[in-house]
Order: C-alpha cells, then structure tokens, then sequence
C-alpha cells in the first residue's frame, strides 16, 4: 500500500512536469509590487504561495523528474499523455474560451491561495496570480464567468477601491455569497470578502497597516524553512491551525467545542504548522522543510510525543534491501503519563487503568500498562518491502519495537498465545519463535506460489528477533528479518547508499540529534509501478477505470514503456529526519542528485 501510494505521486509529478515545461517558457519578470506577504492582512491564518512560478518550473526541469520527462525515449509517453490531456480540454474549450496550452501559460509570476480571518463572518478567500502579458487570457475567462454568473442570478456591481476598479458579484451560489476581483497592473486579485480586499489594495499602495509580514508566527516559520538568508524557497506554506478553529467556531458550535478542549488537550500551544520547498538544490535533487511552530511549556497531546535523539544505526534485522526505511525515539513511560493526565483528567481518576483492563487485558490477554510498555525501549522502527512476483499487494511492511526487557515481552506473547490457541499459532524459523495470527496458510505444508492472478493475503505474525519485537504482515518477511540476523541476506547498515543518505542527514540536523530518521529508495517504488503498469491485466484495470487511467493506458499502449534502466539512472536514494528543539518539531527530507542513465 505504502509503495503504491508513492508510486502514484510519482505519476502525478510526471504529468505535472509537462505543465511546468510550458510554464517555463517566456515568463514575463516579476511585477512592480510588494509581495503576497506584504499585502496579505495580519490575520492571515493559511497560505500557499509560489514566489516565482517561472523560478519553481525552470527548477523543477533541472530536477530528476524534469530531466526525466525530457529523456529521448521517455519523451513519445509524456507527450502522448499530454496530448490525450489537451483532445479531454478541447471539449471544454468552447466554455472556457481557452486552450489547455492557453491556461498553462497563464501564471507568469507570483502564485498564492490564502485565508483571511475577517473581523465578521466565515473565513476570507484570497487568491493572487501574476499573469502579466498574458493578462487578456484572464480577461477572457473573466468574460466567460461573468455570463454564467448573470445568467445564474448574481448581480454585478462595479466599484472603486484606492483609484482601483473593483468588479464584486453578489448573491453567488445557493448561499448567496459574494466574491470580489481587481485586474491591476498584470495581477489578478479575487476575495470573498471585500473588506479584505480593500486592505490588501491599500496595503498594495504602502498604506499603514499590519501585514502578514509582520506577524511573529509567520516570521518564525518562514526563517526556520529557509536554509539560508538568500535560499528563498520555491513554494511556502503556512497556517495558523488555532485561527482556523476560532473562525469557523462563529458559526458552528461542534468547532467551537472543540475549540474549547483544546486548552485541556494541550493543542493550543500549536501557534503554526508551515513549510517549504527546493528544487534543483546545490547537491540535493529537492528539499523540503516542515516545522510545528510549538509554545511552551508542552502538555497534553504534545506531550505524549515525547521524542528522544539517538544514532538511527538500521537494527539487525534489516534487510538490505528496502524500500524505505523510517525509525523514531520516545520514551514510553513519559508519552504514558501523558495520557493518563488527558484520560483521567476528561474521565475521572484511575479512568485509564479500568479502559485499559476492560479493553485490553481481559480481552486479549495482554497487561500493556504495568508489564507491556514498561518493557520497550522507546525506539520504533518501520521497513517498507517489496515482494516478488509484483503484484497489487507486494508491498508490505516490517515493523520493530526496541526492548528493554526481553523476558518480560516474551511472557506477555506466550500469555497472549495461551488465550488464543485457536487463532495463534506458533512456529519457529532459524531457531527463533514466532507466531501467526489467524488461520495459518500452510502448516508444515509448503506454501502455494504466489502469482499475479493469486496474491497472497495479509497475515500478521510477531516475534523477538534479538533485543526486539518485531511484527510482518506476512510470514515471509518475517523470515528475511531472521535470515538477516543469521547473516544469510545482508542488512541495511552496510548499504553505502544508506550510509551516503545517513551522513547528509547528520550534516543537516544544525548539531541536534535527530530524533527521527527515513531512508528511501524511490527507484524500488518506482518499479514496483513500472512492472504493474507492464502487465496486461493491470493495463485493462486502468482501460475500465476511466478519467486519467484511461488515458494513462492509452499512452502506454501507442508508446510503450522505456527500459526500466531509463528511469533508474534518475532516481537516486533519499532520506529525512525530525528535530525536535525549542521552537518545536522541525521536519527536512530531500532527495540525493543523480545524473541520469
């Protein structure tokens, strides 16, 4: 599921690039005006703002995924999927008044979506767009929209704000809401809330005002994602999570409940969550950086995530080869103690003992409270794999729990067995015992062979492999965990790529420790797709599904795939880390340049 999913955002990227390509050309320069954060009002409490697209596509084209689209033999495939994207849009294009080549070309500068927390009524769109010699293009789906919009009843009034014609349509959509636009100077401005927009014009102007600029919260989160003071990120967003809640709360009293747990949970310490985005960055393919801007003292649900730093060395048990790898420190009796103050806080003294006798021991068997967590070690690890023959449920996942009481634990899963003879069964492979939960496939008879027609289906097994638990959702990962260990298959702390990801993660990490790592290989997800996208009967899936499946294997039955050896010699490993300081939880990825084939 997991390499499934990255496989498809993979997709996306690629059809997204042949957009950037266009964007790329015959950019116009960067308008005579203050930016989006400078006229955007101080209550802003979302944004997603693109400085420069003509910046973002050129940076992406010199990206993996750029070069990619480019490559001679992969070109005929992203064209071809391109071209079945306009035939779709021409249908359209007498409605619209514009080719899919005419709106792609549209922004030629600056880009943003925000919320505006007014000083009345619901939560202010804002949109912004640069379009600059492309202007009429605007003009002309402005002409478009407003014969719908009078046709459909809305009422067009024509106003002037700061010297500035404004258009304002009222009584849009069944909830008569209004919405007001400006075409100035090559820019395109459009809100919900007139008010708002009057602000930002005059802001626009140099009038005395408050801007998001100047908002702390937004300072903290756009410095702690730039990686320096001239490193000006690509695409920036940010959000003020609490502000949100509080706007939408006027009208709706389930929000404004919850707004008011929020103090008693801990959540109102989040002053903002925000992020950024690099392309074609120095050394790195991309860089992204997320940070949750934290107050303190930390409590609550905070503090249940009480993460710890350590050295991230891949356990033992490893395979070398992954997919992904990603592992965390907590300590478990601190994230404990924190849950029991929110439980019995909201419940009532000793409230979390009795849930946890009810839900768990008696029903399972299992005493998490005073013999299961007291036992771990904090450190959690996930490894994504893949098995073969590909299939629509080869990828599965390895999950380990470091532990300090080895004896403990394994008392705790003979009780657990004991319980439930009849749907847990223990087995041994290599000398280490394990057991499987529901029926068991096989016995002591050899499995039949897994084949695209009949994948096999989960089953969850669990057992200690050294100085950890470690869980499969099925048996033959289990077995490559234990051949890893006997030295049968390699592990993944050996790997150079690993070690190469590891060191630029710790050059990184600014002399924190991180309390988090991820490892990936985006080349395993990608042909974890390429060999589905190869099969025939995926090929008809993807006919009888319709809308861009269709159109995806329309192209890939006129143009083909290339060697998978194409894509590879793009893709190179990649990794991330979170930190956690004083200001919060500070989270980088990126992935490692590769040259191409």
């Amino acid at each position: 599921m997991v390499c499934r999913k990255r496989s498809a955002a993979r997709l996306c990227g690629l059809i997204l690039v042949m957009g950037a390509a266009l964007l790329s050309v015959g950019a116009a320069a960067a308008p005579a005006r203050p930016p989006a954060a400078e006229i955007l009002p101080n209550e802003t409490v979302f944004l997603v703002h693109v400085p420069d697209v003509h910046e973002l596509a050129t940076r992406f084209m010199n990206s993996s995924m750029g070069q990619m689209s480019q490559d001679p033999e992969l070109r005929p495939l992203v064209s071809g999927i391109y071209g079945s994207l306009a035939d779709q849009m021409a249908r359209i294009q007498e409605q619209v008044g514009l080719s899919l080549d005419d709106l792609v070309a549209i922004p030629q500068g600056e880009i943003m979506l925000a919320a505006v927390t007014p000083s009345a009524g619901p939560l202010a769109v804002v949109f912004l767009l640069h379009a600059g010699d492309q202007a009429e293009s605007i003009e002309t789906l402005l002409e478009r929209a407003d014969r719908v919009a009078q046709r459909n009843g809305a009422r067009k009034v024509e106003t002037t704000v700061a010297g500035t014609p404004v258009v304002t349509y009222e009584n849009l959509g069944p909830e008569r809401r209004a919405v007001s636009y400006v075409l100035r100077e090559g820019t395109f401005l459009l809100s919900s809330d007139l008010s708002v927009l009057r602000q930002m014009l005059l802001a626009w102007d140099g009038g005395p005002a408050l801007v998001l600029a100047d908002n702390p919260s937004f300072q903290a989160i756009e410095s702690r994602c730039r990686a320096t003071a001239l490193d000006a990120p690509q695409a920036l967003l940010y959000a003020d999570p609490i502000g949100i809640l509080q706007t939408i709360g006027r009208d709706a009293l389930p929000v404004r409940l919850v707004v008011a747990m929020l103090p008693q949970l801990g959540l109102d310490g989040v002053t903002a969550v925000g992020g950024a985005m690099r392309f074609d960055a120095g050394q790195f393919d991309a860089v992204s950086q997320f940070h949750v801007l934290l107050e303190p003292p930390r409590s609550g649900v905070i503090e249940v995530v009480s993460l710890e730093p350590s050295d991230f060395i891949p356990e033992p048990w490893v395979p070398a080869e992954v997919s992904s790898y990603s592992s965390l420190k907590l300590n478990p009796e601190q994230s404990l103690r924190a849950v029991r103050r929110i439980f019995d806080g909201i419940r009532g003294e000793g409230a979390l003992s009795v849930w946890l006798q009810r839900r768990v021991l008696e029903p399972i068997g299992l005493d998490l409270e005073h013999e299961f967590l007291p036992a771990l070690g904090g450190r959690l690890t996930y490894v994504a794999l893949i098995e073969r023959p590909i299939h629509e449920r080869s990828g599965g996942w390895l999950i380990g729990l470091e532990l300090d009481e080895v004896d403990a634990i394994r008392t705790s899963l003979e009780a657990v067995r004991e319980r439930h003879s009849q749907v847990v069964v223990s087995r041994s492979f290599g000398g280490y015992e394990y057991f499987v939960a529901g029926p068991p496939t096989s016995g002591q008879e050899p499995e039949a062979p897994v084949t695209p027609d009949t994948p096999p289906q989960p089953q969850i097994c669990f057992g200690i492999i050294g100085e950890h638990l470690v869980m499969a959702d099925r048996v033959s990962f289990f077995q490559r965990a234990v051949g890893t260990v006997m030295g049968i298959e390699p592990p993944l702390a050996e790997e150079p790529d690993f070690k190469l990801v590891l060191s630029n993660l710790q050059r990184r990490s600014g002399g924190t420790p991180p309390a988090m790592i991820s490892f990936e290989r985006p080349d395993e997800g990608m042909r974890f797709f390429y060999e589905l996208a190869a099969s025939d009967r995926i090929r008809g899936q993807m006919h009888g599904a319709g809308g861009v499946g269709r159109l995806l294997a329309a192209a890939l039955d006129e143009h083909g795939l290339p060697p998978f050896s194409v894509l590879q010699g793009y893709l190179a490993p990649g990794g991330a880390m979170l930190v956690d300081d004083e200001t919060g939880w500070h989270y980088t990825s990126f992935g490692l340049r590769r040259s191409g084939p």
